[in-house]
């Protein structure tokens, strides 16, 4: 399977915590930890433990920007960055932003997309430091 979605990382699963219906997976890539949360069924159909290596995917949608360009306020898959690149889309009165993320002192990239009102002025440009969040529930994980 080749997937549309533009954030692909591969990590190692550092710890999971099983509930009644989630598990919540810990995934270290690079240095970076990423939580995951999947149905109990599919972590035990994947045969899912801590030490597996496996696939963390997610939309470029679901790469949220923050409006707290200070500190981020979230416990979980909140990351500092610095926008890299910007490409900008106008379509029937919308604006569509895709921004390229490069997690400070890490080496991994994330894309976000997002959609504004075609009034509204694009806030973010090369080079400035932004908060991401992405949420748990958002994250696939694969084998």
């Amino acid at each position: 399977i080749r997937p549309s979605a533009r954030n692909q990382i591969i990590g190692k699963i550092e710890k999971i915590e099983v509930r009644k219906v989630r598990a919540e997976l810990l995934v270290n890539s690079g240095g970076i930890q990423f939580t995951s949360l999947i149905t109990v069924r599919s972590l035990q159909d994947l045969n899912l433990s801590a030490g597996k290596k496996v696939f963390l995917i997610f939309k470029a949608s679901h790469v949220e920007i923050l409006e707290n360009r200070g500190k981020c306020h979230r416990k979980i898959n909140c990351f500092r960055g610095s926008v890299t690149d910007i490409k900008r889309e106008r379509e029937d009165g919308e604006c569509f932003i895709e921004r390229e993320i490069s997690i400070l002192n890490e080496g991994i990239k994330l894309i976000s997309i997002s959609r504004i009102p075609h009034e509204e002025k694009i806030q973010h440009k090369k080079g400035d430091v932004i908060n991401v969040f992405i949420r748990p529930e958002n994250i696939i994980v694969g084998v």
